[in-house]
């Protein structure tokens, strides 16, 4: 994503860039053709979060996942994201991940690995983060849950448990977009 497309999708409090069809909460009118426009940040990571938890419920593994929601044929670098995704969830690529409050942290750096490509260099806090988690599988599994957010400071990527092993350059449709660390898995 370019980072013109990118402070669109923010602009628009879409960061994952889910396009248009349901009915979400906090819609407001979009200036884009495919992609929705919601009132609040919250509202858009919520509306990210539920998108790829109903991929997850219908049994799809993370890898599946991603190449449903950013295929490569949309000039996405799916492989790439796979591969972030899953270091930063601790997650397989062929592993299929239940949707529960239990893999509260796996849902939300699964997440947050598709951000890094989606709304490149644009930060939120974390408190938003874990609210929009929440409120996501709160969504898709009908429990509802005692509040997760304590610290509001905390600021997303990387967590706390992100160690810098390597670099992976990222290229999409010719254009390089930086280098990325990915984290070490223990």
């Amino acid at each position: 994503i370019t980072d013109k497309d990118a402070a669109k999708s923010i602009k628009r409090n879409n960061p994952f860039n889910v396009e248009k069809g349901e009915n979400w909460q906090g819609l407001v009118k979009s200036d884009s053709n495919r992609f929705f426009a919601t009132d609040t940040p919250l509202n858009g990571l919520r509306a990210g979060y539920i998108n790829i938890l109903a991929k997850l419920k219908r049994g799809k593994t993370l890898g599946e996942t991603i190449e449903i929601l950013s295929p490569k044929s949309d000039n996405n670098p799916t492989s790439a994201m796979i591969t972030l995704a899953e270091n930063m969830s601790e997650v397989d690529k062929n592993d299929k991940l239940e949707v529960s409050m239990d893999n509260f942290e796996k849902i939300k750096q699964f997440g947050l690995g598709l951000l890094k490509f989606e709304a490149p260099n644009h930060n939120y806090p974390d408190s938003l983060i874990n609210e929009a988690v929440k409120l996501a599988i709160e969504q898709k599994t009908g429990v509802k849950s005692k509040a997760v957010v304590k610290d509001k400071s905390k600021m997303y990527p990387p967590p706390k448990t992100f160690k810098k092993t390597s670099e992976v350059e990222i290229k999409k449709g010719g254009k390089k977009f930086g280098a990325l660390a990915t984290p070490k898995r223990a």
